[in-house]
Protein backbone atom coordinates (compact mmCIF):
# COMPACT_ATOMS: atom_id res chain seq x y z
CA UNK A 1 0.00 0.00 0.00
CA UNK A 2 1.41 3.40 -0.93
CA UNK A 3 2.22 5.70 1.98
CA UNK A 4 2.03 8.88 -0.06
CA UNK A 5 -0.91 10.50 -1.81
CA UNK A 6 -0.70 11.80 -5.38
CA UNK A 7 -0.12 15.31 -4.05
CA UNK A 8 2.63 13.95 -1.81
CA UNK A 9 4.31 12.28 -4.78
CA UNK A 10 4.42 15.64 -6.52
CA UNK A 11 5.83 17.25 -3.38
CA UNK A 12 8.45 14.51 -3.07
CA UNK A 13 9.54 15.02 -6.67
CA UNK A 14 9.97 18.73 -5.91
CA UNK A 15 12.05 17.89 -2.83
CA UNK A 16 14.25 15.55 -4.84
CA UNK A 17 14.78 18.19 -7.52
CA UNK A 18 15.80 20.75 -4.91
CA UNK A 19 18.11 18.36 -3.07
CA UNK A 20 19.73 17.23 -6.33
CA UNK A 21 20.68 20.81 -7.16
CA UNK A 22 22.29 21.28 -3.74
CA UNK A 23 24.03 17.89 -3.45
CA UNK A 24 26.48 17.71 -6.32
CA UNK A 25 28.70 15.21 -4.50
CA UNK A 26 28.14 12.45 -1.99
CA UNK A 27 29.00 13.62 1.53
CA UNK A 28 30.86 11.42 4.02
CA UNK A 29 28.81 9.92 6.85
CA UNK A 30 29.88 8.54 10.20
CA UNK A 31 28.98 4.87 10.70
CA UNK A 32 27.17 3.93 13.92
CA UNK A 33 24.76 1.40 15.33
CA UNK A 34 21.30 1.91 13.85
CA UNK A 35 17.86 0.28 14.06
CA UNK A 36 14.38 0.98 12.77
CA UNK A 37 13.91 3.22 15.81
CA UNK A 38 16.93 5.40 15.05
CA UNK A 39 15.70 9.00 14.91
CA UNK A 40 16.27 10.78 11.58
CA UNK A 41 14.46 14.00 12.48
CA UNK A 42 12.28 15.53 15.19
CA UNK A 43 9.39 17.89 14.47
CA UNK A 44 7.90 19.70 17.48
CA UNK A 45 8.82 16.72 19.61
CA UNK A 46 7.51 14.12 17.13
CA UNK A 47 10.20 11.66 15.99
CA UNK A 48 10.66 10.52 12.41
CA UNK A 49 12.55 7.23 12.44
CA UNK A 50 14.80 5.39 10.00
CA UNK A 51 12.16 2.64 9.85
CA UNK A 52 9.59 5.12 8.55
CA UNK A 53 11.98 6.33 5.86
CA UNK A 54 12.70 2.78 4.73
CA UNK A 55 8.99 1.91 4.67
CA UNK A 56 8.20 4.93 2.49
CA UNK A 57 11.17 4.21 0.22
CA UNK A 58 9.77 0.71 -0.41
CA UNK A 59 6.63 2.27 -1.91
CA UNK A 60 8.49 4.47 -4.40
CA UNK A 61 8.55 3.76 -8.13
CA UNK A 62 11.91 2.64 -9.54
CA UNK A 63 12.59 6.03 -11.10
CA UNK A 64 12.70 7.57 -7.61
CA UNK A 65 14.03 4.70 -5.47
CA UNK A 66 17.01 4.35 -7.82
CA UNK A 67 18.32 7.84 -7.03
CA UNK A 68 21.59 8.29 -5.09
CA UNK A 69 21.12 7.45 -1.42
CA UNK A 70 22.09 10.89 -0.09
CA UNK A 71 19.64 12.60 -2.45
CA UNK A 72 16.82 10.18 -1.65
CA UNK A 73 17.43 10.31 2.11
CA UNK A 74 17.29 14.09 2.30
CA UNK A 75 14.23 14.25 0.07
CA UNK A 76 12.36 11.66 2.14
CA UNK A 77 13.26 13.38 5.41
CA UNK A 78 12.07 16.69 3.99
CA UNK A 79 8.86 15.09 2.78
CA UNK A 80 8.08 13.41 6.11
CA UNK A 81 8.90 16.62 8.00
CA UNK A 82 6.33 18.43 5.85
CA UNK A 83 3.78 15.65 6.37
CA UNK A 84 4.35 15.73 10.13
CA UNK A 85 3.89 19.49 10.26
CA UNK A 86 0.68 19.32 8.25
CA UNK A 87 -0.61 16.43 10.37
CA UNK A 88 0.03 18.50 13.51
CA UNK A 89 -1.85 21.41 11.99
CA UNK A 90 -4.73 19.06 11.13
CA UNK A 91 -4.93 17.89 14.75
CA UNK A 92 -4.83 21.47 16.02
CA UNK A 93 -7.87 22.23 13.87
CA UNK A 94 -9.65 19.05 14.93
CA UNK A 95 -9.51 17.47 11.48
CA UNK A 96 -8.41 14.15 12.99
CA UNK A 97 -11.80 13.97 14.68
CA UNK A 98 -13.69 14.10 11.41
CA UNK A 99 -15.44 10.95 10.27
CA UNK A 100 -13.57 10.95 6.95
CA UNK A 101 -10.21 10.86 8.74
CA UNK A 102 -11.41 8.16 11.14
CA UNK A 103 -12.63 6.01 8.25
CA UNK A 104 -9.45 6.53 6.21
CA UNK A 105 -7.25 5.56 9.17
CA UNK A 106 -9.36 2.48 9.83
CA UNK A 107 -9.08 1.42 6.17
CA UNK A 108 -5.30 1.98 6.10
CA UNK A 109 -4.76 0.11 9.36
CA UNK A 110 -6.85 -2.80 8.15
CA UNK A 111 -5.04 -2.93 4.82
CA UNK A 112 -1.56 -2.80 6.39
CA UNK A 113 -2.37 -5.60 8.84
CA UNK A 114 -4.02 -7.72 6.15
CA UNK A 115 -1.01 -7.29 3.85
CA UNK A 116 1.37 -8.14 6.68
CA UNK A 117 -0.51 -11.33 7.53
CA UNK A 118 -0.71 -12.35 3.88
CA UNK A 119 3.02 -11.76 3.44
CA UNK A 120 3.74 -14.00 6.44
CA UNK A 121 1.55 -16.76 5.02
CA UNK A 122 3.26 -16.57 1.62
CA UNK A 123 6.73 -16.68 3.19
CA UNK A 124 5.66 -19.78 5.11
CA UNK A 125 4.02 -21.50 2.13
CA UNK A 126 6.07 -20.42 -0.90
CA UNK A 127 9.37 -22.04 0.08
CA UNK A 128 12.19 -23.35 -2.10
CA UNK A 129 11.05 -26.88 -1.30
CA UNK A 130 7.45 -26.06 -2.27
CA UNK A 131 8.60 -24.55 -5.58
CA UNK A 132 10.71 -27.62 -6.38
CA UNK A 133 7.86 -29.98 -5.48
CA UNK A 134 5.45 -28.07 -7.71
CA UNK A 135 7.99 -28.14 -10.54
CA UNK A 136 8.36 -31.90 -10.26
CA UNK A 137 4.59 -32.40 -10.06
CA UNK A 138 3.49 -30.06 -12.82
CA UNK A 139 6.40 -30.11 -15.28
CA UNK A 140 8.56 -33.20 -14.80
CA UNK A 141 6.35 -36.04 -13.63
CA UNK A 142 3.71 -35.48 -16.33
CA UNK A 143 2.96 -37.02 -19.69
CA UNK A 144 3.60 -34.35 -22.31
CA UNK A 145 2.26 -34.45 -25.87
CA UNK A 146 4.72 -35.03 -28.67
CA UNK A 147 6.09 -32.23 -30.81
CA UNK A 148 6.19 -32.47 -34.59
CA UNK A 149 8.41 -30.89 -37.21
CA UNK A 150 6.17 -30.26 -40.19
CA UNK A 151 5.96 -28.73 -43.64
CA UNK A 152 2.82 -27.33 -45.19
CA UNK A 153 1.56 -25.77 -48.36
CA UNK A 154 -0.76 -22.91 -47.46
CA UNK A 155 -3.17 -21.73 -50.16
CA UNK A 156 -6.18 -19.44 -50.23
CA UNK A 157 -8.99 -21.86 -51.15
CA UNK A 158 -10.14 -25.45 -50.74
CA UNK A 159 -10.10 -25.94 -54.51
CA UNK A 160 -6.46 -24.89 -54.68
CA UNK A 161 -5.61 -27.14 -51.72
CA UNK A 162 -7.23 -30.13 -53.44
CA UNK A 163 -5.25 -29.38 -56.58
CA UNK A 164 -1.98 -29.06 -54.65
CA UNK A 165 -2.58 -32.36 -52.83
CA UNK A 166 -3.26 -34.07 -56.15
CA UNK A 167 0.04 -32.77 -57.49
CA UNK A 168 2.00 -34.13 -54.53
CA UNK A 169 0.11 -37.42 -54.47
CA UNK A 170 0.93 -37.72 -58.16
CA UNK A 171 4.65 -37.52 -57.51
CA UNK A 172 5.42 -33.78 -57.43
CA UNK A 173 8.10 -32.81 -54.92
CA UNK A 174 6.46 -31.41 -51.77
CA UNK A 175 9.14 -28.79 -51.16
CA UNK A 176 9.12 -27.47 -54.72
CA UNK A 177 5.32 -27.45 -54.76
CA UNK A 178 5.30 -25.41 -51.53
CA UNK A 179 7.75 -22.94 -53.05
CA UNK A 180 5.59 -22.59 -56.17
CA UNK A 181 2.09 -22.46 -54.66
CA UNK A 182 2.48 -21.50 -50.96
CA UNK A 183 1.27 -18.02 -50.01
CA UNK A 184 2.85 -17.60 -46.55
CA UNK A 185 6.42 -16.68 -45.47
CA UNK A 186 7.39 -20.37 -45.12
CA UNK A 187 6.94 -20.99 -48.86
CA UNK A 188 10.51 -20.03 -49.90
CA UNK A 189 11.78 -22.62 -47.38
CA UNK A 190 9.59 -25.36 -48.84
CA UNK A 191 6.78 -24.80 -46.33
CA UNK A 192 8.91 -25.68 -43.29
CA UNK A 193 6.98 -24.60 -40.20
CA UNK A 194 9.46 -25.97 -37.67
CA UNK A 195 8.76 -27.68 -34.37
CA UNK A 196 5.16 -27.45 -33.19
CA UNK A 197 3.30 -28.44 -30.07
CA UNK A 198 -0.49 -28.68 -29.66
CA UNK A 199 -2.24 -25.33 -29.32
CA UNK A 200 0.16 -23.18 -31.32
CA UNK A 201 -1.93 -22.96 -34.52
CA UNK A 202 -5.46 -24.12 -33.76
CA UNK A 203 -7.65 -27.13 -32.90
CA UNK A 204 -8.49 -27.97 -36.52
CA UNK A 205 -4.82 -28.01 -37.47
CA UNK A 206 -3.88 -30.03 -34.36
CA UNK A 207 -6.57 -32.64 -34.97
CA UNK A 208 -4.95 -33.53 -38.28
CA UNK A 209 -1.26 -32.73 -37.84
CA UNK A 210 -0.71 -34.64 -34.60
CA UNK A 211 -2.41 -37.76 -35.95
CA UNK A 212 -0.38 -37.95 -39.17
CA UNK A 213 2.26 -40.62 -39.62
CA UNK A 214 5.68 -39.58 -40.85
CA UNK A 215 5.75 -38.68 -44.55
CA UNK A 216 1.99 -38.98 -45.07
CA UNK A 217 0.30 -36.15 -47.00
CA UNK A 218 -2.81 -34.84 -45.28
CA UNK A 219 -6.15 -33.92 -46.79
CA UNK A 220 -6.75 -30.15 -46.95
CA UNK A 221 -7.12 -28.57 -43.50
CA UNK A 222 -8.81 -25.22 -42.95
CA UNK A 223 -7.58 -22.69 -40.35
CA UNK A 224 -7.87 -18.95 -39.87
CA UNK A 225 -4.86 -18.57 -42.19
CA UNK A 226 -6.29 -20.46 -45.17
CA UNK A 227 -6.10 -24.06 -46.41
CA UNK A 228 -3.16 -26.30 -45.55
CA UNK A 229 -1.76 -29.49 -46.99
CA UNK A 230 0.56 -31.02 -44.38
CA UNK A 231 3.47 -33.44 -44.13
CA UNK A 232 5.12 -34.41 -40.83
CA UNK A 233 8.91 -34.67 -41.07
CA UNK A 234 9.86 -35.66 -37.49
CA UNK A 235 8.21 -36.55 -34.18
CA UNK A 236 9.84 -36.20 -30.77
CA UNK A 237 8.90 -36.15 -27.09
CA UNK A 238 8.30 -32.66 -25.76
CA UNK A 239 11.06 -31.68 -23.34
CA UNK A 240 10.18 -30.35 -19.90
CA UNK A 241 11.05 -26.69 -19.34
CA UNK A 242 13.87 -25.97 -16.92
CA UNK A 243 13.06 -24.79 -13.41
CA UNK A 244 14.55 -21.39 -14.25
CA UNK A 245 12.15 -21.01 -17.20
CA UNK A 246 9.00 -21.61 -15.14
CA UNK A 247 10.05 -20.62 -11.61
CA UNK A 248 8.31 -17.23 -11.70
CA UNK A 249 5.06 -18.90 -12.88
CA UNK A 250 5.30 -21.46 -10.09
CA UNK A 251 5.93 -18.79 -7.45
CA UNK A 252 2.97 -16.77 -8.75
CA UNK A 253 0.73 -19.84 -8.67
CA UNK A 254 1.83 -20.89 -5.18
CA UNK A 255 1.39 -17.33 -3.93
CA UNK A 256 -2.16 -17.24 -5.28
CA UNK A 257 -2.90 -20.60 -3.64
CA UNK A 258 -1.47 -19.34 -0.34
CA UNK A 259 -3.62 -16.20 -0.50
CA UNK A 260 -6.76 -18.16 -1.33
CA UNK A 261 -6.05 -20.65 1.44
CA UNK A 262 -5.43 -17.90 4.00
CA UNK A 263 -8.72 -16.20 3.14
CA UNK A 264 -10.65 -19.48 3.11
CA UNK A 265 -9.21 -20.55 6.47
CA UNK A 266 -10.00 -17.16 8.02
CA UNK A 267 -13.55 -17.17 6.67
CA UNK A 268 -14.21 -20.74 7.81
CA UNK A 269 -13.07 -19.87 11.33
CA UNK A 270 -15.05 -16.62 11.53
CA UNK A 271 -18.59 -15.61 12.32
CA UNK A 272 -19.65 -13.31 9.48
CA UNK A 273 -22.97 -11.49 9.28
CA UNK A 274 -23.52 -9.44 6.09
CA UNK A 275 -26.54 -7.17 6.10
CA UNK A 276 -28.91 -7.53 3.17
CA UNK A 277 -31.00 -4.54 4.22
CA UNK A 278 -28.80 -1.83 2.67
CA UNK A 279 -29.84 -0.40 -0.69
CA UNK A 280 -26.90 -1.05 -3.07
CA UNK A 281 -27.27 2.47 -4.51
CA UNK A 282 -26.03 3.85 -1.16
CA UNK A 283 -22.48 2.88 -2.19
CA UNK A 284 -22.49 6.01 -4.39
CA UNK A 285 -23.82 8.39 -1.74
CA UNK A 286 -20.62 10.40 -1.18
CA UNK A 287 -22.58 13.02 0.74
CA UNK A 288 -22.64 10.66 3.73
CA UNK A 289 -18.89 11.28 4.18
CA UNK A 290 -19.31 15.03 4.46
CA UNK A 291 -18.97 16.16 8.10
Amino acid sequence: MNSLSFQSWRSLRSCIAAVSMICATTPAYAQSEVSVDTVAATVNGIEITLGELIAVRQTLPQELSGLPDHVLMQALVSQLVDQTLLAQKAREEGLDKRKTAEIALKIQTRAVLADSYMSERMVADVTEAAVLAAYQRDYVNVTRPNEIRARHILVESEEKAIMVKALVDGGADFIETAKQHGIDPTAPNGGLIGWLRPGLIGPGFDAVAFELDLGVISDPVRTAYGWHVLRVEEIREQASPTLEEVESQIVQSLSKEAQDRAITDARNAAEIDISEALDPSLIRNDALLVD
